[in-house]
Protein backbone atom coordinates (compact mmCIF):
# COMPACT_ATOMS: atom_id res chain seq x y z
CA UNK A 1 0.00 0.00 0.00
CA UNK A 2 1.42 3.40 -0.99
CA UNK A 3 2.03 5.91 1.76
CA UNK A 4 -0.37 8.84 1.72
CA UNK A 5 1.06 12.39 1.86
CA UNK A 6 0.44 14.20 5.15
CA UNK A 7 -2.70 16.25 5.50
CA UNK A 8 -2.56 20.01 6.10
CA UNK A 9 -3.26 19.36 9.78
CA UNK A 10 -0.42 16.86 10.02
CA UNK A 11 1.94 19.22 8.19
CA UNK A 12 1.07 22.01 10.59
CA UNK A 13 1.62 19.74 13.60
CA UNK A 14 5.00 18.75 12.15
CA UNK A 15 5.88 22.42 11.76
CA UNK A 16 5.06 23.10 15.40
CA UNK A 17 7.32 20.21 16.49
CA UNK A 18 10.10 21.57 14.32
CA UNK A 19 9.75 25.05 15.85
CA UNK A 20 10.04 23.54 19.32
CA UNK A 21 13.31 21.88 18.25
CA UNK A 22 14.94 24.97 16.76
CA UNK A 23 13.89 27.46 19.45
CA UNK A 24 16.43 26.21 22.10
CA UNK A 25 19.38 26.76 19.71
CA UNK A 26 21.83 29.55 20.57
CA UNK A 27 21.35 31.12 17.16
CA UNK A 28 17.58 31.30 17.62
CA UNK A 29 17.89 32.78 21.09
CA UNK A 30 20.29 35.55 20.06
CA UNK A 31 18.08 36.48 17.10
CA UNK A 32 14.97 36.39 19.27
CA UNK A 33 16.77 38.78 21.60
CA UNK A 34 17.54 40.99 18.63
CA UNK A 35 13.87 41.44 17.72
CA UNK A 36 12.51 41.63 21.27
CA UNK A 37 15.11 43.66 23.18
CA UNK A 38 15.42 47.32 22.35
CA UNK A 39 19.10 47.48 23.29
CA UNK A 40 20.07 44.60 20.96
CA UNK A 41 21.59 45.69 17.64
CA UNK A 42 21.96 43.92 14.27
CA UNK A 43 25.70 44.54 14.31
CA UNK A 44 25.97 43.00 17.75
CA UNK A 45 23.97 39.97 16.64
CA UNK A 46 26.26 39.51 13.64
CA UNK A 47 29.28 39.56 15.95
CA UNK A 48 27.67 36.90 18.14
CA UNK A 49 27.10 34.69 15.09
CA UNK A 50 30.68 35.25 13.95
CA UNK A 51 31.89 34.25 17.41
CA UNK A 52 29.86 31.03 17.27
CA UNK A 53 31.22 30.24 13.80
CA UNK A 54 34.79 31.00 14.89
CA UNK A 55 34.46 28.72 17.89
CA UNK A 56 33.08 25.95 15.69
CA UNK A 57 35.91 26.39 13.18
CA UNK A 58 38.56 26.42 15.92
CA UNK A 59 37.27 23.23 17.51
CA UNK A 60 36.41 21.23 14.41
CA UNK A 61 38.22 22.86 11.52
CA UNK A 62 36.58 23.46 8.17
CA UNK A 63 34.93 20.06 7.95
CA UNK A 64 31.31 19.99 6.94
CA UNK A 65 29.05 20.53 9.93
CA UNK A 66 31.31 22.94 11.80
CA UNK A 67 30.76 26.63 11.00
CA UNK A 68 28.30 25.55 8.33
CA UNK A 69 25.97 24.30 11.05
CA UNK A 70 25.94 27.79 12.55
CA UNK A 71 24.96 29.17 9.14
CA UNK A 72 22.19 26.56 8.90
CA UNK A 73 20.77 27.38 12.33
CA UNK A 74 20.89 31.10 11.58
CA UNK A 75 18.92 30.62 8.37
CA UNK A 76 16.30 28.47 10.07
CA UNK A 77 15.97 30.97 12.91
CA UNK A 78 15.74 34.06 10.73
CA UNK A 79 13.10 32.54 8.49
CA UNK A 80 10.99 31.33 11.40
CA UNK A 81 11.17 34.64 13.26
CA UNK A 82 10.32 36.54 10.06
CA UNK A 83 7.12 34.51 9.77
CA UNK A 84 6.21 35.04 13.41
CA UNK A 85 6.83 38.80 13.43
CA UNK A 86 4.41 41.27 11.94
CA UNK A 87 5.80 42.61 8.68
CA UNK A 88 6.19 46.08 10.21
CA UNK A 89 8.76 44.72 12.70
CA UNK A 90 11.29 43.18 10.30
CA UNK A 91 13.73 46.10 10.24
CA UNK A 92 16.33 44.62 12.58
CA UNK A 93 16.26 41.20 10.89
CA UNK A 94 16.70 42.79 7.48
CA UNK A 95 19.68 44.82 8.65
CA UNK A 96 21.15 41.74 10.35
CA UNK A 97 21.00 39.69 7.14
CA UNK A 98 22.44 42.54 5.09
CA UNK A 99 25.40 42.88 7.46
CA UNK A 100 25.95 39.14 7.81
CA UNK A 101 26.07 38.68 4.05
CA UNK A 102 28.94 41.17 3.84
CA UNK A 103 31.05 39.25 6.37
CA UNK A 104 33.93 37.13 5.05
CA UNK A 105 34.46 34.36 7.58
CA UNK A 106 38.01 33.00 7.80
CA UNK A 107 39.68 30.13 9.59
CA UNK A 108 41.69 31.82 12.37
CA UNK A 109 44.45 29.22 12.10
CA UNK A 110 45.05 29.67 8.35
CA UNK A 111 43.48 32.99 7.41
CA UNK A 112 41.64 31.25 4.55
CA UNK A 113 37.98 31.83 3.90
CA UNK A 114 35.70 29.09 5.21
CA UNK A 115 33.47 27.33 2.69
CA UNK A 116 30.52 25.02 3.23
CA UNK A 117 29.10 22.99 0.35
CA UNK A 118 31.47 24.96 -1.92
CA UNK A 119 29.80 28.25 -0.90
CA UNK A 120 31.59 31.11 0.85
CA UNK A 121 30.71 31.75 4.48
CA UNK A 122 28.87 34.08 5.01
CA UNK A 123 28.94 35.99 1.73
CA UNK A 124 27.01 33.34 -0.18
CA UNK A 125 24.68 32.58 2.76
CA UNK A 126 24.95 28.86 1.95
CA UNK A 127 21.82 27.68 3.77
CA UNK A 128 19.53 30.66 3.35
CA UNK A 129 18.60 30.18 -0.30
CA UNK A 130 17.29 26.64 -0.16
CA UNK A 131 15.77 27.04 3.31
CA UNK A 132 13.83 30.13 2.26
CA UNK A 133 12.69 28.43 -0.95
CA UNK A 134 11.44 25.37 0.93
CA UNK A 135 9.64 27.57 3.45
CA UNK A 136 8.02 29.70 0.74
CA UNK A 137 6.50 26.54 -0.71
CA UNK A 138 5.09 25.59 2.69
CA UNK A 139 2.67 28.53 2.28
CA UNK A 140 2.55 29.37 5.97
CA UNK A 141 3.49 25.95 7.30
CA UNK A 142 0.65 23.62 6.34
CA UNK A 143 1.32 23.29 2.59
CA UNK A 144 -2.14 24.68 1.94
CA UNK A 145 -2.84 26.54 -1.30
CA UNK A 146 -2.56 30.28 -0.48
CA UNK A 147 -5.55 30.85 -2.77
CA UNK A 148 -7.78 28.85 -0.39
CA UNK A 149 -9.89 31.21 1.67
CA UNK A 150 -10.13 28.70 4.51
CA UNK A 151 -6.46 28.96 5.47
CA UNK A 152 -6.16 29.72 9.17
CA UNK A 153 -5.40 33.36 10.08
CA UNK A 154 -2.05 32.32 11.54
CA UNK A 155 -0.97 30.57 8.34
CA UNK A 156 -2.15 33.53 6.24
CA UNK A 157 -0.07 35.89 8.34
CA UNK A 158 3.00 33.64 8.19
CA UNK A 159 2.94 33.48 4.39
CA UNK A 160 2.34 37.22 4.06
CA UNK A 161 5.09 37.98 6.59
CA UNK A 162 7.61 35.78 4.80
CA UNK A 163 6.95 37.57 1.53
CA UNK A 164 7.22 40.93 3.28
CA UNK A 165 10.60 39.90 4.70
CA UNK A 166 12.14 38.74 1.45
CA UNK A 167 10.68 41.80 -0.27
CA UNK A 168 12.51 44.02 2.22
CA UNK A 169 15.72 42.06 1.68
CA UNK A 170 15.34 42.44 -2.09
CA UNK A 171 14.76 46.17 -1.73
CA UNK A 172 18.05 46.85 0.08
CA UNK A 173 20.50 44.70 -1.91
CA UNK A 174 22.81 46.10 -4.58
CA UNK A 175 22.08 43.88 -7.57
CA UNK A 176 23.50 46.27 -10.15
CA UNK A 177 27.09 45.37 -9.28
CA UNK A 178 26.62 41.61 -9.43
CA UNK A 179 28.49 39.69 -12.17
CA UNK A 180 26.32 38.98 -15.20
CA UNK A 181 24.23 35.84 -14.77
CA UNK A 182 24.78 35.70 -11.00
CA UNK A 183 22.04 36.38 -8.47
CA UNK A 184 22.65 38.18 -5.20
CA UNK A 185 21.84 35.72 -2.36
CA UNK A 186 19.32 38.19 -0.87
CA UNK A 187 17.62 39.10 -4.15
CA UNK A 188 14.33 37.20 -4.18
CA UNK A 189 12.44 39.17 -6.82
CA UNK A 190 11.79 36.00 -8.81
CA UNK A 191 9.57 35.03 -5.88
CA UNK A 192 7.62 38.23 -6.48
CA UNK A 193 6.72 36.97 -9.95
CA UNK A 194 5.64 33.63 -8.53
CA UNK A 195 3.47 35.47 -6.01
CA UNK A 196 1.85 37.57 -8.76
CA UNK A 197 1.27 34.44 -10.83
CA UNK A 198 -0.64 32.98 -7.89
CA UNK A 199 -2.62 36.07 -6.87
CA UNK A 200 -3.04 38.11 -10.06
CA UNK A 201 -2.29 36.01 -13.16
CA UNK A 202 -4.09 32.90 -11.91
CA UNK A 203 -5.93 31.09 -14.68
CA UNK A 204 -8.27 29.30 -12.29
CA UNK A 205 -9.23 32.15 -9.94
CA UNK A 206 -9.76 35.79 -10.87
CA UNK A 207 -8.19 38.48 -8.65
CA UNK A 208 -11.64 39.54 -7.45
CA UNK A 209 -12.16 35.99 -6.13
CA UNK A 210 -8.81 36.04 -4.34
CA UNK A 211 -9.14 39.48 -2.78
CA UNK A 212 -9.22 38.14 0.79
CA UNK A 213 -6.69 35.34 0.27
CA UNK A 214 -3.18 34.86 1.65
CA UNK A 215 -1.91 34.99 -1.93
CA UNK A 216 -3.29 38.52 -2.38
CA UNK A 217 -1.84 39.69 0.93
CA UNK A 218 1.54 38.30 -0.10
CA UNK A 219 1.37 40.10 -3.45
CA UNK A 220 0.63 43.37 -1.66
CA UNK A 221 3.70 42.93 0.53
CA UNK A 222 5.96 42.99 -2.52
CA UNK A 223 4.52 46.28 -3.75
CA UNK A 224 4.42 47.73 -0.24
CA UNK A 225 8.08 46.99 0.54
CA UNK A 226 9.88 46.53 -2.79
CA UNK A 227 8.11 48.61 -5.45
CA UNK A 228 11.33 50.50 -6.19
CA UNK A 229 13.28 47.29 -6.73
CA UNK A 230 10.52 45.76 -8.85
CA UNK A 231 10.27 48.91 -10.96
CA UNK A 232 14.04 48.85 -11.52
CA UNK A 233 13.56 45.30 -12.78
CA UNK A 234 10.80 46.56 -15.08
CA UNK A 235 12.89 49.43 -16.46
CA UNK A 236 15.79 47.04 -16.98
CA UNK A 237 13.54 44.41 -18.63
CA UNK A 238 14.97 41.83 -16.24
CA UNK A 239 14.15 38.25 -17.18
CA UNK A 240 14.37 34.89 -15.44
CA UNK A 241 13.78 32.54 -18.37
CA UNK A 242 11.06 29.97 -17.95
CA UNK A 243 11.18 30.39 -14.16
CA UNK A 244 9.59 33.81 -14.56
CA UNK A 245 7.36 32.92 -17.47
CA UNK A 246 3.63 33.46 -17.85
CA UNK A 247 2.65 30.06 -19.22
CA UNK A 248 -0.73 29.13 -20.71
CA UNK A 249 -1.00 26.24 -18.24
CA UNK A 250 -1.34 28.55 -15.23
CA UNK A 251 -1.68 32.16 -16.44
CA UNK A 252 -4.69 33.83 -18.03
CA UNK A 253 -4.66 34.62 -21.73
CA UNK A 254 -3.78 38.31 -21.36
CA UNK A 255 -0.54 37.21 -19.67
CA UNK A 256 0.28 33.98 -21.49
CA UNK A 257 -0.24 35.50 -24.94
CA UNK A 258 2.56 38.02 -24.31
CA UNK A 259 5.19 35.39 -23.56
CA UNK A 260 6.44 37.18 -20.47
CA UNK A 261 9.69 35.79 -19.03
CA UNK A 262 10.25 38.38 -16.34
CA UNK A 263 9.60 42.04 -15.68
CA UNK A 264 8.09 44.31 -18.34
CA UNK A 265 5.99 47.45 -18.20
CA UNK A 266 3.07 45.64 -19.81
CA UNK A 267 3.06 42.94 -17.15
CA UNK A 268 3.38 45.55 -14.38
CA UNK A 269 0.38 47.46 -15.77
CA UNK A 270 -1.69 44.28 -15.87
CA UNK A 271 -0.74 43.59 -12.25
CA UNK A 272 -1.93 47.08 -11.29
CA UNK A 273 -5.22 46.64 -13.14
CA UNK A 274 -5.85 43.27 -11.46
CA UNK A 275 -4.94 44.68 -8.06
CA UNK A 276 -7.56 47.38 -8.60
CA UNK A 277 -10.12 44.66 -9.33
CA UNK A 278 -9.18 42.87 -6.12
CA UNK A 279 -9.52 46.10 -4.14
CA UNK A 280 -13.03 46.71 -5.48
CA UNK A 281 -14.10 43.18 -4.55
CA UNK A 282 -12.40 43.00 -1.14
CA UNK A 283 -14.74 42.47 1.84
CA UNK A 284 -12.15 42.74 4.62
CA UNK A 285 -11.34 46.29 5.70
CA UNK A 286 -7.73 45.63 6.70
CA UNK A 287 -6.95 43.75 3.50
CA UNK A 288 -8.59 46.47 1.41
CA UNK A 289 -6.42 49.08 3.10
CA UNK A 290 -3.37 46.90 2.41
CA UNK A 291 -4.28 46.69 -1.28
CA UNK A 292 -4.77 50.46 -1.44
CA UNK A 293 -1.35 51.02 0.11
CA UNK A 294 0.21 48.58 -2.36
CA UNK A 295 -1.39 50.44 -5.28
CA UNK A 296 -0.13 53.75 -3.92
CA UNK A 297 3.41 52.37 -3.78
CA UNK A 298 3.13 51.09 -7.36
CA UNK A 299 2.02 54.51 -8.55
CA UNK A 300 4.80 56.25 -6.64
CA UNK A 301 7.42 53.90 -8.10
CA UNK A 302 6.11 54.60 -11.60
CA UNK A 303 6.53 58.36 -11.09
CA UNK A 304 10.00 58.20 -9.52
CA UNK A 305 13.04 58.02 -11.73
Amino acid sequence: MSRQPPTSEQSWANKQRWISQISPKEEFKLLQDLVTKEEATPRGAVQQVVNLASAATASRGTERGAAGLVDYHVSLSVIELAQQLDHSKHTKLVEFMSLLQKHKHTDPSTGEQVHTNRARLFQDLPSFGYMELETWHEFGGAYKNPCDLDMTPQQKHRFANLNAFIAQLSQVVDVENMPEGQLHPLDKTLHAIWTMQTALENKSRLPAELADSAAMRAACMWFLYASDRLMKNVRGSRTFGDNGGAESSNSREEYASQGYKGYTLGRWQLWRKDLEEAKNACQDGKTKALIENALAQMQRAERDE
